[in-house]
């Protein structure tokens, strides 16, 4: 099937120095799979000896993960292990991916292999040991977008870095 698809140029999803956010508690980040670190494992240990329990160990993929299938009439549906309805059952020691969500640092030099530009209000925070500077984009669809107080950017490409150790 032939569909018309249609370039659109739209940097929305780029912070800027101006982006505000707070955690709505929606839950709508909470349908996805992640992968705990082991800071995180530790973290949620910490917080309560059962958490630790429901994190399970794929050997096949040789990760941690948090997902949980469960059974809606005849669908399965797969999200977080810690998701109680749409409360975070740890939200106070969620893992590093959790905390950083809606963002994502991208390091700017995969973006200029790829050719994209980026608007010059936008969202740079640099790494002073590797000299590797992040832009940071989000998810357009959180509800969080817009409210609350401004971001810690740096607090943000931290969390992300935490999330890949």
């Amino acid at each position: 099937m032939n569909r018309d698809l249609k370039f659109v140029k739209d940097d929305s999803c780029i912070a800027r120095l101006n982006t505000t956010f707070k955690c709505q508690r929606c839950a709508e980040c909470c349908e996805y799979e992640i992968f705990p670190s082991e800071q995180d494992i530790m973290r949620l240990a910490n917080f309560s000896p059962r958490c630790r329990s429901l994190v399970q160990y794929d050997e096949t993929r040789k990760v941690y993960s948090t997902l949980k299938t469960e059974s809606q009439g005849h669908t399965r549906e797969a999200r977080c292990t810690f998701l109680d309805g749409k409360n975070c059952a740890i939200y106070a020691a969620r893992p590093s991916i959790c905390r950083a969500y809606p963002f994502f640092p991208i390091a700017e030099r995969d973006l200029d292999s790829l050719r994209i530009t980026f608007p010059a209000d936008a969202v740079c925070v640099l790494d002073s040991t590797t000299k590797i500077k992040y832009l940071v984009f989000y998810d357009p669809e959180c509800p969080g977008i817009g409210k609350g107080g401004l971001v810690d950017w740096n607090n943000v490409v931290q969390l992300s870095f935490e999330c890949q150790t």
